[in-house]
């Protein structure tokens, strides 16, 4: 709409309805950063530049072209040399921008899907497509579309606007209330529409509703990183005492049952009966806490409730610094709480904050150094959405619940709790919570449903497979050794050569039977003792043959 000429309609006669695509006043978008950065570029050198003006359709060609190159990058980061098998690759000449003739590029889909998988903040608001190609989670008017459908059921106009000091009320030392607390109290809005909690010094000045959410005050935190993986992550199930332990007894175990020698005597019998229970118990406790520890990854958060804040001083805590949260921890009588608000207000610098956005930044700048106290509903929203580095912790310190705020006997009260209820009744109020608190950015972290999620990967068992290769070498270095110890003895004990006593033992290793050696192993001997000279003729042996020597001994004698 801001694009059109409106010049037309100033006198009437039409309706319009209309949405904007781009969000320029945002002072966080990116449209509004883009359009600060074109204004100052020099339209010399940026045709078009040095003005505050941009229309949906330079917008949407700037985010085609990054979601393009996103797409293009991740693919060439997976595969070097997509560009070189693609059918532009081939092409004999040079493409010419200015040819009207197009040339069909090759790995089309594989470019569509990757396209579709690309998800980024953009100009026109966040880019991300559905397995069709459509563009989805895009942000339209649909807080129109939410309040048309309550409002419908009380049948009256609103004019929505943001309360002028961005509070929502606590009272001040000279008795008067600021923020929509106040502002209900003086008649300068017929009702207040907000995460707005009921509490007993609201309730005596303005008028609630009926709760429409419950809630409590809860702990958030930055997330913590999961635990990394290690080859030997199968033996997390167990701690380290216990696997020395059985280290120890298999080894004791062996002793004694070399010791009593046969399962047939009684003794070997109740050493085995004992040794499998063992086993049966060790391996049943295995199993049942090895799935919890390979397919879900553990995250060691430093502080787990309100406790262990309180005990601590290492990581600071704080709330808004005007709202029921930090009235909560005044007011309570419970002493951990009273301890807590007694650290918040000697701590410094400040551990308050003036708004949601700077205790949330504020949790994630500080290196996991602070926690932010507000409401659960508020911690369970931000850290189901990107960039998923926040954590509720905790149970909730309270029970609260939201309501609608109006002035003291007003008649819009009653009108509001009718429509509350029969909202809730028709379920429009879980459908609405389910959508925007169920439905987020990070399901990574989300218990997963799906068994095939759940499957283990190679990081996690890895330590067996070595285990596996290191038994493997030992046991070929092992028969090796043994293998060349025998054939030693063996050439030794039948006069052959060591080579030849390693090839028959080799031929009887491959083939199951021995081969007469036909280099034969004959040879002579000869020694002097004294004036009498021996003569021997030794067999022809073949090195582990049953049969005996098969040629008769000769010797001589001079």
């Amino acid at each position: 709409m801001l694009e059109m000429n409106l010049s037309k309609f100033k006198i009437g006669g039409v309706n319009i309805t209309g949405f904007q695509l781009v969000d320029s006043k945002n002072q966080t978008s990116k449209a509004k950063k883009f359009i600060d950065n074109w204004s100052t570029l020099d339209p010399t050198y940026w045709p078009g530049a040095g003005t505050r003006s941009l229309n949906y359709e330079a917008a949407l060609a700037v985010d085609s072209v990054r979601l393009f190159t996103r797409a293009f990058g991740k693919i060439l980061e997976m595969e070097s040399d997509f560009i070189r098998r693609s059918r532009l690759a081939s092409l004999d000449q040079s493409l010419k921008c200015t040819d009207d003739s197009m040339v069909r590029a090759g790995h089309g889909e594989k470019i569509l899907e990757q396209m579709k998988k690309v998800k980024f903040e953009g100009i026109s608001g966040y880019i991300a497509f559905d397995d069709h190609g459509l563009r989805k989670d895009f942000t339209l008017d649909v807080y129109n579309v939410a309040l048309t459908r309550g409002t419908a059921k009380v049948g009256f106009d609103y004019q929505i606007r943001f309360v002028k000091d961005g509070r929502y009320g606590s009272p001040k030392s000279n008795g008067t209330w600021d923020g929509m607390v106040g502002e209900l109290i003086r008649h300068e809005a017929d009702m207040a529409i907000a995460p707005f909690t009921i509490t007993a010094d609201r309730s005596r000045v303005i008028d609630f509703t009926k709760p429409f959410m419950s809630l409590g005050i809860s702990i958030m935190i930055k997330r913590p990183q999961p635990e990394g993986k290690h080859f030997f992550s199968f033996m997390d199930p167990l701690s380290y005492e216990i696997w020395m332990c059985i280290v120890f007894a298999y080894i004791g175990v062996s002793v004694v049952l070399f010791l009593v020698s046969r399962f047939r005597s009684m003794s070997g019998r109740i050493v085995g009966s004992v040794w499998w229970f063992f086993t049966l118990i060790i391996i049943s406790s295995y199993t049942a806490n090895l799935a919890a520890f390979l397919t879900v990854e553990r995250m060691l958060t430093p502080i787990d409730s309100a406790e262990d804040l309180a005990r601590q001083t290492e990581i600071q805590y704080g709330t808004i610094s005007s709202g029921s949260t930090k009235a909560f921890f005044k007011n309570s009588q419970f002493q951990t709480y009273q301890r807590m608000w007694a650290y918040m207000m000697s701590a410094q610098p400040s551990v308050f904050v003036q708004k949601h956005e700077e205790g949330i930044a504020r949790v994630r700048n500080s290196k996991a150094k602070y926690a932010y106290l507000t409401e659960s509903t508020t911690i369970d929203y931000v850290s189901s959405r990107k960039p998923c580095d926040t954590l509720k912790v905790g149970n909730n310190l309270n029970s609260d619940g939201f309501g609608i705020g109006t002035p003291v006997g007003s008649d819009l009260r009653e009108q509001l709790n009718f429509a509350v209820l029969e909202l809730r009744e028709d379920g429009d109020l879980g459908k609405w919570q389910r959508n925007w608190f169920d439905k987020g950015d990070c399901e990574q972290y989300t218990s997963n449903k799906d068994g095939a999620q759940s499957a283990l990967d190679l990081d996690n068992v890895a330590g067996i497979f070595l285990i596996l290769i290191g038994g493997l070498v030992t046991a070929i270095i092992s028969a090796a050794a043994e293998f060349l110890y025998k054939s030693k003895m063996d050439s030794e004990k039948s006069l052959t050569s060591f080579g030849s006593a390693i090839r028959s033992k080799a031929r009887l290793s491959f083939k199951g039977h021995i081969d007469k050696d036909r280099e034969g192993s004959t040879r002579s001997r000869s020694r002097s003792h004294g004036s009498v000279t021996y003569t021997y003729q030794g067999p022809t042996h073949v090195v582990g043959s049953s049969h005996g020597f098969e040629d008769a001994n000769t010797h001589t004698e001079v």
